[in-house]
């Protein structure tokens, strides 16, 4: 549902997500080496010859995600979606076509908004409690269980 209005591309090596992502509609993309730096790149790269001009890369470990469309109406080059440490990149927005390097890893917050002054990209950092949230460490799960129970 969060991503209703887009067109979609699912990068995976899986056989049963690849299998899932075709069944609801998506562009099943295969990148060509391993690690998410490689997967966003693929996924940019499809997207842009398929004709589109803005890319929002997510990643499915944001268990609270709502409406990603609004990120890519934001006028900035680049919109970056910190996770709740603010240290990590939950959804970034970058455009479809020039130079980019994707810096995913600890402190990619910061390594792509440094990216973006490099490449002379306007940029903006947005805070949004539904993207703050991915599921990394044991952590990040008890957070959810939390925040999923009903208040009292």
């Amino acid at each position: 549902l969060a991503a209703a209005g887009c067109s979609l591309f699912v990068v995976c090596t899986d056989d049963d997500v690849a299998a899932w992502a075709a069944s609801i509609g998506a562009q099943v993309v295969q990148p060509l080496e391993g690690g998410l730096n490689a997967a966003a790149q693929a996924g940019r790269a499809a997207a842009a010859a398929s004709g589109a001009r803005r890319v929002i890369v997510v990643h499915s470990d944001l268990p609270m995600a709502e409406a990603l469309s609004p990120l890519a109406a934001l006028p900035d080059d680049v919109v970056i979606v910190p996770d709740r440490h603010h240290d990590g990149t939950n959804a970034l927005v970058v455009p479809a076509e020039g130079s980019f390097t994707f810096c995913y890893g600890a402190g990619s917050a910061a390594l792509h908004e440094a990216e973006a002054t490099r490449r002379g990209f306007s940029c903006s950092i947005v805070q949004r409690p539904d993207l703050a949230l991915d599921l990394d460490t044991p952590d990040d799960l008890l957070v959810w269980r939390t925040l999923r129970q009903p208040q009292k």
